[in-house]
């Protein structure tokens, strides 16, 4: 892999983690070709008339219902309270899971099971096509950056992925700032770390960026508790568990510390990764007006529309206009961050896609990190 420090940061769709292919699951050949006719349920992801929020809202409500798949942990308390408030009478389902997830998707669609009607997680974990999605066009899209849009998915929010520190813990001079001040041997031991579906590329960038003689020092003073996600981790170091954590979403600042005054510090690393979350509507959606609705709600940038909670939770933006997050960090410029995009070729680089890049990288990282 080449040293990522030298490439262009850009914001661009995020990258590939545990994938299917990882977990010994094998996708289908079954892609149409992008000018096929559209098949029911693209007649109503693409419906284009001027009409199309009150079409899909009318339609959504003789419907019912819509039932997302997602990893997010915030879709079941942030997002559906907001989706329902807008469009009253279209109950927003949540199904929220990791690792298992993809592979539930792919189970239910092989044996003919039409369970889900969106789905929104990190690019890469699952091909984007026609094997199980629907074309998606909308006029929203045209406020979202060109490189996180494509014919079967879109993103709607993103994260950042640096460190962090309690500051009831940690004070003055002992304020980490950077990679380096994160592998002073003071710290053995007492950086908190977990694994989920972003830690492969976080993992890779670092080690491409900083050297394996420098990830095995850092290593060192890493505690990583398998199972337990960057949430999770940020959880251990706000109760006091550790002083520091590593790998915790951007977001966090803005909804543990901004928000509720939680003992939250972010600390940007150079360099972090860009994650973006893409949205898809099942090729069999059982909700079709109501999954082409949300979808479009989850990019509408007016009032009451998704990006309004999505900034106000402290998501990455994949906006064309505005800043990079909607919060401000004191001490840090935005500016200056060195992000690289999660879909940066270099991270797949000597491998054949990204699963097989994801499965490699945490192989690296669990042998590297986890010790018994």
């Amino acid at each position: 892999m080449k040293d990522l420090r030298k490439l262009q940061p850009a914001v661009a769709l995020a990258g590939a983690v545990l994938l299917a292919s990882a977990c010994g699951a094998e996708e289908p050949d079954r892609a149409v070709s992008a000018d096929a006719p559209f098949s029911e349920v693209e007649q109503i992801t693409n419906y284009s008339d001027a009409d199309r929020e009150q079409y899909l809202f009318d339609c959504a409500k003789t419907e019912g219902s819509v039932t997302l798949y997602t990893s997010s942990s915030v879709a079941e308390d942030l997002l559906a309270p907001a989706f329902e408030e807008k469009y009253q009478g279209v109950e927003m389902e949540v199904n929220t899971a990791t690792n298992q997830l993809v592979q539930q998707i792919i189970e239910e669609e092989e044996a003919d099971v039409h369970n889900f009607d969106v789905y929104g997680d990190i690019y890469g974990n699952i091909v984007r096509d026609s094997t199980y999605f629907a074309r998606y066009s909308s006029p929203n899209t045209e406020a979202v950056l060109d490189d996180l849009v494509t014919p079967y998915s879109v993103s709607a929010n993103g994260f950042i992925m640096g460190a962090a520190y309690n500051p009831d813990l940690v004070t003055g001079d002992d304020i980490p700032t950077s990679y380096e001040d994160l592998a002073d041997p003071k710290w053995e031991g007492k950086i908190a770390g977990g694994y989920d579906t972003s830690t492969p590329v976080t993992y890779a960038v670092a080690r491409a960026t900083l050297g394996d003689e420098f990830m095995e020092e850092f290593s060192n003073n890493v505690a990583v508790t398998e199972g337990v996600s960057s949430r999770g981790v940020a959880d251990l170091m706000e109760a006091g568990t550790f002083p520091i954590a590593w790998s915790v979403s951007a977001s966090y600042h803005q909804n543990d510390f901004l928000a509720q005054g939680l003992p939250f510090r972010f600390v940007s690393l150079d360099p972090m990764v860009g994650f973006y979350s893409d949205f898809s509507i099942s090729a069999h959606a059982p909700h079709p007006c109501a999954a082409t609705l949300l979808v479009d709600w989850m990019i509408d940038t007016q009032p009451g529309g998704g990006q309004e909670v999505w900034h106000e939770y402290g998501a990455l933006s994949p906006l064309k206009d505005g800043p990079r997050l909607y919060f401000e960090i004191e001490g840090t410029d935005q500016s200056t961050w060195n992000v690289i995009p999660s879909s940066e070729p270099s991270i797949v680089e000597g491998f054949d896609d990204y699963p097989e890049a994801a499965a490699a990288h945490l192989e690296d990282f669990r042998n590297q990190f986890i010790r018994n």
